[in-house]
Order: C-alpha cells, then sequence, then structure tokens
C-alpha cells in the first residue's frame, strides 16, 4: 500500500494540524518516566493519527506495511511513535504496521529500479541510551 499524505484543505486545518504537531513533538522530547506516556501525549498523538492517517483507517487494517511520503513539516513526525488510540495499554503505529519514509515518489521510483544487493546489508545505529550516556 502506498500512502501519501497530502496538505490540509484550509488554512485553518493547516494551522491546526501545525500546532498539533509542534504540541507532539514538544511532548514527546519530555519523554516519560520508566516507559510511562503522560496522558497529554497520548492524546496529542491520537489527534494526530486521527487527522492524517483516520480517513483511510480502514485501509490500513490490510495493508502489510505503510509506505509514507510527507510533505512540509510532516517530515519532522515520527510517524512510528503515533498512538494509534488514545486507550491504554498504547499501542503505536509501528507495533500495527512496518513504517517506511519516503521524500518523494521520484527517489521510490529510482530505488526500485536499482539493482538489489548480493551481499548482506550492514547496519551501524547511533543514539543515546535511556541513561543520556553515548552507545
Amino acid at each position: 500500500m502506498l500512502l501519501a499524505i497530502s496538505r490540509p484543505a484550509s488554512a485553518t486545518e493547516c494551522s491546526s494540524q501545525n500546532a498539533e504537531l509542534r504540541r507532539f513533538r514538544l511532548l514527546l522530547s519530555r519523554g516519560g518516566h520508566d516507559g510511562d506516556v503522560s496522558d497529554a501525549l497520548l492524546e496529542s498523538g491520537a489527534s494526530l493519527f486521527d487527522l492524517l492517517l483516520g480517513p483511510v483507517e480502514d485501509c490500513l487494517a490490510s495493508a502489510e506495511r505503510l509506505l509514507i511520503v510527507p510533505d512540509g513539516d510532516l517530515y519532522s513526525l515520527p510517524f512510528a511513535a503515533l498512538p494509534v488510540s488514545a486507550n491504554r495499554p498504547v499501542r503505536y503505529l509501528i507495533e500495527e504496521h512496518p513504517v517506511h519514509l519516503v521524500q518523494s515518489l521520484r527517489i521510490l521510483a529510482e530505488l526500485a529500479d536499482r539493482p538489489r544487493a548480493e551481499t548482506p546489508l550492514q547496519f551501524a545505529g547511533f543514539g543515546t541510551t535511556a541513561s543520556g550516556d553515548s552507545a
């Protein structure tokens, strides 16, 4: 399934979406204690899920994976971290489907045309631990 999220139809919708996006990212950056998810973060994420993916939620049930082509400020949204509802226990979009983001449909087409590597891919990851130490 290919899912491309378009811009809101009106300036009011755009403003509302951007405000909710900023709120969600702020709450997400604050984190929780011992994995606890605040009610505000859960409500904000669920609201974004409803705004962005709610219109196609019926299609999501049968999707093996999600390929999302975000636009504008949506590039900064961690789609995989969106809760699928405001209910507890919390279930995130990444727990329902593998989530892939691509910068444009053109890049997707170019990647699809590339021959696959015959050698195993290698990965190096960098980040911080829960205690804040570099890993």
